[in-house]
């Protein structure tokens, strides 16, 4: 059940069908198998904010928050404006009670959102 066009790069490809095999794995609820398909995605292409966005996100799920934040964080060396990991370490800090850190970030997400929202 790929979205990989034919003729796609096989490295690409797999990297493809690694992310959609995590988000796959995220939605049933099995996050370390979500955590490892990411990270395979992660070793094809190092560079992919939204591979350490959903990392976190299922690092988040398994109440692991410290891991779930080192994730997003290196989304954001990745991409600084990447608004999903901005928002999510936003709900991260208030839900911690470090609201400076939240506010900062949250201050982050509402310059990067695009006009209009």
């Amino acid at each position: 059940l790929s979205t990989v066009p034919p003729g796609t790069d096989p490295k690409v490809a797999a990297m493809r069908t690694a992310f959609d095999a995590g988000v796959t794995a995220s939605r049933g609820g099995n996050h370390d198998a979500a955590i490892a398909k990411f990270q395979e995605a992660l070793a094809l292409q190092p560079n992919c904010p939204e591979c350490f966005y959903n990392i976190g996100a299922a690092q988040l799920q398994k109440k692991d928050e410290k891991q779930a934040e080192e994730a997003w964080k290196k989304a954001l060396e990745l991409k600084p404006d990447h608004s999903e990991s901005l928002n999510a370490l936003a709900t991260l800090y208030n839900n911690q009670k470090r609201f400076d850190e939240a506010a900062a970030i949250g201050a982050k997400a509402a310059a990067s959102a695009p006009a209009g929202n």
